[in-house]
């Protein structure tokens, strides 16, 4: 959907130049205008290509932890999942994971978490965020795997030391 987004701003960037070339000539505001939005959007389309031939999915439930491409390199040990809640913002689902403190300075985060983290916290998010949307199953359900999951875990963990 985003690559087809990209595509239609496109179009219109284009249009908006052909427009003010033909009104104004070559010095018109949207003659510029057009020709930026063309190359931002063919830029955000040309990145988003890519993704058309992901075959991996975006998470991963494994026995040494979640594997969340979009969040980290390297698998999130259950251990490091302290809890996990679902948050509807601005009607988009966003998937919380509160982790360890250990966690936090050691986890490989990918370059896009890494420059949310500080809007994400000035917003209220403690924990690690990532995108409720466009997965296989629903978002609430999600939540209620990673948690049980990581509960099994703290709670083999805990019989154990016994």
């Amino acid at each position: 959907m985003l690559l087809l987004g990209a595509i239609l701003f496109v179009a219109g960037s284009i249009w908006i130049a052909q427009i003010g070339y033909a009104d104004q000539g070559a010095g018109s505001f949207e003659l510029f205008m057009g020709i930026i939005g063309a190359l931002f959007f063919g830029a955000c389309g040309i990145l988003l290509v890519p993704r058309l031939f992901e075959t991996k999915p975006v998470l991963e439930f494994t026995e040494n932890g979640l594997i969340a491409r979009d969040v980290s390199l390297e698998p999130i040990h259950w251990r490091d999942i302290l809890a996990v809640r679902l948050v509807d913002y601005r009607k988009q689902p966003i998937i919380e994971l509160l982790l360890s403190p250990e966690a936090e300075k050691t986890q490989q985060f990918t370059r896009t978490v890494r420059m949310t983290r500080s809007a994400n916290r000035r917003l209220g998010f403690e924990g690690v965020c990532m995108s409720g949307a466009g997965l296989s199953r629903p978002p609430a359900e999600v939540v209620g795997l990673i948690g049980s999951w990581a509960e099994a875990f703290h709670a083999q963990g805990a019989v154990s030391r016994v």
